[in-house]
């Protein structure tokens, strides 16, 4: 699952007490183009890593903190490895562990999109409709939550109204 900008609701002002902070979307989430899904490495790491360096030049913007959490923990590891001189100091949170998503091992149930996202349909069915996209998101945010629900109703139609814009759901999938 891709996020977008909002899911760092809760920590922006804080960290804008003492830092300029800024949330882009990467390719294929909330606001940002879509790419033909035709052509995955157009959501590598690596890409990603080099969309951020651009946005950065855009901004004129040398050298940055970054924080990253999930599939911007991938990310941030490869703009590491590419950006290094630009990066003050990185925290990643949550970061995906190698073998993760791999149909070898034990999981729990806590696992259960990684086997999901191999069926043929997975991307149909979570695309049906809004309905579809509630019952599929929702429980990313409860299970590994302090409290459940961890989304009012209210955010959690924030939350389908992103993954109703087109090429939002697939972008997800592709990463």
């Amino acid at each position: 699952m891709a996020g977008f900008w909002w899911d760092w609701r809760f920590v922006m002002d804080d960290l804008s007490e003492d830092f300029d902070v800024i949330v882009p979307d990467f390719r294929g989430s909330g606001d940002s183009s879509k790419f033909p899904l035709s052509d995955l490495s157009q959501y590598a790491a690596s890409q990603i890593a080099r969309d951020q360096a651009a946005f950065l030049d855009f901004l004129g913007i040398d050298k940055t903190y970054i924080f990253a959490h999930d599939n911007g923990a991938t990310v941030c590891h490869k703009f590491l490895r590419l950006f290094l001189k630009r990066v003050i100091k990185a925290g990643i949170l949550d970061p995906i562990t190698p073998g993760y998503g791999s149909t070898e091992g034990n999981y729990s149930d806590e696992d259960w999109f990684c086997f999901f996202h191999e069926f043929d349909s997975a991307l149909e069915l979570v695309s049906l409709n809004r309905d579809s996209r509630r019952i599929y998101y929702k429980p990313f945010f409860d299970q590994w939550s302090y409290r459940k629900p961890l989304l009012s109703d209210e955010e959690l139609e924030v939350l389908v109204d992103n993954y109703m814009k087109p090429g939002n759901v697939e972008g997800g999938f592709y990463y």
